[in-house]
Order: C-alpha cells, then sequence, then structure tokens
C-alpha cells in the first residue's frame, strides 16, 4: 500500500501539477522473496527536475510520514485492485502459490483482514526501513544530469520538518 500511495504521490507532483512526465510510477517486486526491492520509475525530458521531485517527496514521506487519510483511501483502492486481480484460475493459483513461497498460503485467507487493520504506524515504519537507499538507472542523454542529480533518501534530525520546493 505505501508504494501504491507513492506512485500517486508521484502522479500528482510529477504530472498533474508539474508536467514534467506522462506515467510515473512506484511499485515493489511482489515475487522476489530473498531480496525484495522496491521501484520508482519516470519518463521525462526534464530528468534533472523530475529526479529532485521523486527524492523530495521520497524524504517527506520518510520524515513526515504519510497521511491518515491516504492510508484510509488506498484501503479500498488496494483491496479493489486485488481482488479484480484474482478473476482467472491462472491469477488464483499464481497468489496460492507465492504465498505458499513465502511461507503459507493461507495467508491469502487473511489478506483482506490485513489490509484493513493496516495502521498509518505500519505503513511509516516498513517505508521508512525499506527505503534506505536508491539504486539509481538512468537512460538518456548523459549531458542531461550530473551524478550529484542521483541523490539518497534522508532522514531529518529529529524534530525538523521537510519543506518540499513547489
Amino acid at each position: 500500500m505505501a508504494m501504491a500511495i507513492m506512485r500517486d504521490r508521484f502522479f500528482v507532483e510529477l504530472r498533474t501539477k508539474r508536467s514534467l512526465t506522462y506515467a510515473p510510477s512506484a511499485g515493489h517486486a511482489s515475487t522476489i522473496f530473498n531480496n525484495p526491492y522496491a521501484l520508482f520509475y519516470a519518463s521525462s525530458t526534464d530528468p534533472k527536475q523530475t529526479l529532485q521531485v521523486m527524492i523530495e517527496q521520497i524524504n517527506e514521506v520518510k520524515n513526515q510520514g504519510f497521511k491518515e487519510k491516504e492510508l484510509k483511501d488506498m484501503k479500498e483502492t488496494y483491496l479493489t485492485d486485488h481482488f479484480l486481480g484474482l478473476e482467472t484460475n491462472d491469477s488464483q493459483t499464481m497468489s496460492l502459490g507465492l504465498a505458499e513461497v513465502g511461507g503459507n498460503w493461507k495467508t491469502t485467507e487473511t489478506f483482506m483482514s490485513e489490509v484493513e487493520n493496516a495502521t498509518i504506524q505500519d505503513l511509516n515504519s516498513v517505508f521508512k526501513k525499506y527505503s534506505s537507499s536508491i539504486n539509481w538507472m538512468y537512460l538518456g542523454k548523459e549531458t542531461a544530469v550530473s551524478k550529484d542529480d542521483f541523490k539518497q533518501p534522508q532522514m531529518l534530525p529529529s524534530g525538523e520538518k521537510v519543506s518540499p520546493k513547489k
């Protein structure tokens, strides 16, 4: 759910407000158990500014957390998307198989209640824990960016607030 909210934040900031990209995204590799990873994606004619906005959004969440309303709104969407994705026998089998490889197929039976019972503290804790570093990949003109544009997420000293550039 954290990555789904990040995807929505990227869409608002990168596409709607700034027109920097057509289809920004954020997600996670749900089929990799031993070395899971998250991904952030955007294509842009202004990669320098796009990278800056992406890292600002990541830092804002790391430091201030997601908002309670974001979690509340995402729960229904997340469950709807999940169950729509289980319409075929193939997708149901895949879901059960992935759950079994991950430890126990019966976790598929508790998925809905786990999503419904997730708290904002859970979401923020998981995002902070798993967004400590980014391995950047860039495909484009070398002259459009510099090594300094590929920043790592930062935690501010306790009590400081992030003030994102608009």
